[in-house]
């Protein structure tokens, strides 16, 4: 008898204390949660760029019954100049809008006089391969091509370039999130 009372004394403190420890009983919750976040940023870039290069460019494409070599040397002869200039004070703008843009630049200059020296040279030989070339006797099922086609360029280049480039950009990221249980 007196482990009865015991036992609902202790069911009786677990209901006044809010907490439900038995399985058919229901407990109820309840969960909000609410986020707003927003992030607006903008950058802008603004570059000014010289360049002065100098070089041999060779290429060269061919079928199988060609043979192609391509060579080129440059060599830089005496009084030979590459100057780029970026002054004190050098400033630039570009605007853009309506598929064109306006640039300017003051203070920057790029100039380059280039003596090719004694040596410099450019050469290309196409030289067509002879059927026995081509299909050496070991060679099982080749074919001698009916028109062939080869063609190779060596060239030596001089540029000096500037550059103006304006990058403007700008961002909103937005970010919301619910959550409701009951």
């Amino acid at each position: 008898m007196q482990t009865l009372r015991l036992k609902r004394a202790l069911f009786g403190a677990i209901l006044l204390g809010g907490v439900s420890m038995i399985p058919w009983l229901s407990a109820n919750a309840q969960l909000n949660e609410n986020t707003n976040n927003e992030s607006r940023g903008s950058s802008n870039s603004f570059t000014i760029t010289i360049n002065s290069t100098h070089g041999i460019q060779t290429s060269a494409s061919r079928t199988p019954d060609f043979s192609v070599e391509t060579y080129g040397n440059m060599v830089i002869g005496a009084g030979s100049t590459s100057i780029q200039e970026n002054k004190d004070g050098s400033s630039g703008y570009m605007t853009s809008g309506g598929g064109e843009g306006v640039g300017q630049t003051v203070g920057v200059s790029g100039m380059q006089r280039v003596n090719f020296g004694e040596g410099t040279r450019y050469e290309v030989k196409i030289i067509p391969k002879t059927d026995a070339e081509i299909c050496p006797a070991s060679a099982v099922n080749c074919i001698i091509p009916d028109i062939g086609n080869a063609n190779a360029s060596s060239t030596g280049t001089t540029s000096t370039s500037i550059t103006v480039n304006s990058t403007e950009s700008s961002f909103v990221n937005t970010f919301v999130r619910n959550f409701a249980a009951n």
